[in-house]
C-alpha cells in the first residue's frame, strides 16, 4: 500500500490482517491517519505520524496481487480493527472484495484476486506450489 510503484507482482499467503480501504480505520489496519507514540520498550518511545495516500492505494489495486488461503484455514483469530471475519479464509476473501470495490468506485479494475485452495489449512509448505505459480509471469 505504501510503495506500489516498487512491486511488479505479489502474493499474500494466509495473512491474519489486511489494511482496509477505509479512512475511519487507522493505519496499519486501514487508510486512516496514525498519529501516536509507539512504545518499543520501557526506555524507547517513538512518535509516528503516518497519513496513507489514497492515490498509492489506488495504484496498489493495479499491481497483480494474489491472496492465497487454504479452504480449511478456519481457526478463529483475535478481533483486529477493521477485519471482516474471524478466520484467515473469510478475512482474505472479504479484503479482496473490498479492494476490488475500492478500485471500481474510483473508475479502475482491480488486479487483486483471491484463490482458495481446497483441502489445505494454514500451511506454508502446502500452499507453496500455488504461491510459486501465482508469481510466474504469463
Amino acid at each position: 500500500m505504501t510503495h506500489p510503484d516498487l512491486v511488479k507482482r505479489a502474493v499474500v499467503t494466509a495473512a491474519a490482517t489486511y489494511p482496509q480501504p477505509d479512512t475511519q480505520i487507522t493505519w496499519p489496519f486501514g487508510m486512516g491517519e496514525l498519529d501516536a507514540d509507539l512504545e518499543w520498550d520501557e526506555e524507547t518511545t517513538t512518535h509516528v505520524r503516518i497519513a496513507p495516500d489514497k492515490q498509492k492505494w489506488l495504484a496498489a489495486t493495479q499491481v497483480p496481487l494474489t491472496v492465497i488461503v487454504g479452504l480449511n484455514d478456519t481457526g478463529e483469530l483475535p478481533a483486529y480493527p477493521g477485519q471482516k471475519g474471524r478466520n484467515r479464509f473469510v478475512i482474505g476473501r472479504r479484503w479482496v472484495q473490498d479492494m476490488q470495490d475500492f478500485a471500481d468506485e474510483n473508475g479502475l479494475e482491480s488486479q487483486i484476486k483471491f484463490e482458495m485452495i481446497p483441502g489445505k489449512s494454514h500451511t506454508m509448505v502446502g500452499l507453496l506450489p500455488y504461491t510459486q505459480a501465482a508469481l510466474i509471469l504469463p
